[in-house]
């Protein structure tokens, strides 16, 4: 019947595609997709920005802005608006990707309702006062897919989920470094793949390096539409503890899903000249030095005939008594006087550098530094420097200018309180080094319990 043939017409008015590269994929791969829809060029549509395109058991990446183009399919012309995404399994088995829709406005020919205006302007064509105005959802079909879990045979110690094809470089600046002063280690992973899951590269080869958590950017390439192309760039932060010549290796471990294994890659070590702090450098310094050998001293020879004679015939010119020289007294008292101030600036100096006025000026020192990181207005990273400048002075002796670190682990405290100060003194690093700094938080709990640790601390070095 003719009733049947149109309602088949107006069911080729519109349809919707999905096209899915591969039937078989792994967990965690990402796999490029594109949604089409087909609309009649006879016809005006109006559509909304963006499809609808859900299910359980995986995830959508974002989609691309719509490509427009017109298409013949069986002799007849049809407008085609396409969008491209990704998506990416989150368990194994059979998964059912279910259709994809979008909603539309379809003018068809007819009589439409009276005072329409150019509200329903056409997303193809413009959409006219006289038409028949249907609000229809264009579907695609389903499609099942095989998900495959990764395999266990082959995978490396420090896999973390990087999935996709990838290559790894790595540089660093500056190439001298002082000691204490930081060195940046940038690793650049270029490719395809679940960047949003790749953790940071290991560090290899850090003996001597005391690293920093990495800050991360990633930077879509310009010809990928939906951002499953790009560079992701880690930037490390490395001071050495001792004089290094070579910059860490990074290493990333993935899984190649076009491969079907796992593949390991490594940068190179980069050449550069930091030195370790300087009380180790004194160190060294002070071992190549020899000690000079100790000189004997002079023998005392026998006074000759002469001088003999001279300390015999020697004899005073008068035997009157001294005391009643008043050059005599006058000379010695101000040899007095002169003695006595110098005995009492000696004593005065002694009791100032004597270890009870050392330890008494110690404490001063350490309650004006708790007293500031008490203050409410101390900000989180002026709290953690002065932390860091706390457990050093409490340390340090005679001026040293070793590593806090490790004048901690020569200290008499107990091992716990060495691992709660450990932990104070990567805080501080973290702020002062790490790239993510900006985005640390210090609540008012971890203020408290810095304080008590740091207090507890300075109460057991006192004991």
């Amino acid at each position: 019947p003719r009733s049947q043939t149109n309602q088949s017409d107006e069911k080729k008015i519109a349809f919707g595609d999905l096209i899915i590269p591969k039937k078989a994929v792994y967990v965690g791969e990402v796999v490029p997709i594109e949604l089409r829809f087909y609309f009649d060029a006879s016809y005006p549509v109006r559509l909304p920005d963006r499809p609808s395109f859900s299910g359980d058991g995986f995830t959508v990446m974002r989609f691309s802005k719509p490509i427009e183009k017109q298409q013949e399919v069986d002799g007849r012309v049809y407008n085609v608006v396409i969008f491209q995404t990704a998506f990416s399994a989150a368990k194994s088995g059979t998964l059912e990707i279910p259709p994809a829709s979008m909603e539309s406005q379809i003018q068809l020919p007819g009589r439409g309702p009276s005072g329409m205006d150019d509200f329903f302007g056409g997303f193809f064509g413009n959409m006219m006062s006289s038409g028949d105005i249907r609000q229809t959802t264009v579907p695609t079909q389903s499609v099942k897919l095989d998900v495959k879990p990764l395999p266990k045979d082959g995978r490396p110690e420090d896999f973390s989920g990087a999935i996709g094809q990838f290559s790894l470089e790595a540089s660093a600046a500056p190439k001298q470094a002082a000691a204490g002063d930081p060195i940046s280690l940038t690793v650049t992973v270029s490719g395809r793949g679940n960047f949003d899951a790749m953790r940071p590269p290991a560090l290899l080869e850090d003996d001597g390096w005391r690293t920093y958590p990495p800050g991360e950017k990633f930077e879509v390439s310009p010809s990928d539409p939906i951002g499953f192309n790009g560079e992701k760039r880690f930037e490390y932060m490395l001071v050495a503890r001792e004089d290094r010549s070579k910059t860490p290796l990074a290493q990333l471990s993935f899984f190649d899903p076009s491969l079907e294994k796992y593949v390991t890659i490594k940068s190179a070590a980069i050449e550069v000249a930091a030195k370790g702090t300087a009380d180790q450098a004194a160190a060294t310094v002070a071992a190549a030095t020899p000690v000079p050998e100790a000189q004997p001293s002079p023998a005392v020879s026998a006074p000759t005939p002469e001088e003999s004679l001279l300390a015999s015939n020697f004899s005073p010119a008068s035997f009157a008594p001294l005391i009643h020289d008043r050059g005599f007294l006058t000379v010695n008292g101000a040899l007095a006087i002169a003695w006595s101030a110098a005995l009492m600036l000696g004593l005065g100096h002694a009791v100032a550098v004597s270890p009870f006025a050392k330890k008494s000026a110690a404490r001063r020192d350490s309650r004006r530094l708790l007293h500031k990181m008490e203050d409410a207005q101390c900000s989180a990273q002026q709290f953690f420097q002065i932390a860091e400048e706390f457990v050093h002075s409490r340390l340090a002796s005679n001026g040293s200018h070793a590593d806090a670190r490790d004048l901690l682990e020569n200290s008499s405290v107990s091992d716990e309180t060495k691992s709660a100060v450990r932990t104070v003194l990567n805080r501080h690093d973290e702020w002062k080094y790490s790239a993510s700094a900006p985005h640390l938080k210090l609540d008012v709990g971890e203020r408290t319990q810095v304080l008590d640790q740091l207090k507890n601390f300075d109460h057991e070095l006192r004991r």
